[in-house]
């Protein structure tokens, strides 16, 4: 059984649907009419993919792209910022109870 995954375009050559199973030469769960067209998987890193005929290319302007990348900024590391306070936390807590030991010995 020949199993693939394509990308489906309109006339134009932009991306309607990234990724298509189709099992021998039929679409899986999408119906392509007469304007859509299946091509090559796109497995670019793109913005705005867009078929030229042959391959994949970015049609996204650098404003497009800019935009996309303030939008998409990774978000703080909050697991490892987390961790630095809890140490921190651990830190002071044992300090505290070294300073009621020492005054629970002293007092004794």
């Amino acid at each position: 059984m020949k199993e693939e995954y394509k990308s489906i375009i309109d006339s134009n050559g932009n991306m309607i649907c990234n990724c298509v199973l189709f099992i021998e030469d039929i679409p899986q769960c999408f119906v392509i009419n007469e304007e859509y067209k299946s091509v090559d998987f796109c497995m670019g890193n793109f913005v705005k993919p867009k078929w030229n005929g042959q391959e994949w290319i970015e049609s996204a302007t650098e404003e497009e792209i800019e935009a996309w990348k303030e939008e998409n900024k990774p978000i703080e590391n909050i697991g490892e910022n987390l961790i630095d306070k809890l140490i921190l936390d651990n830190i002071n807590m044992q300090s505290q109870i070294d300073s009621l030991i020492q005054a629970q010995l002293g007092g004794n």
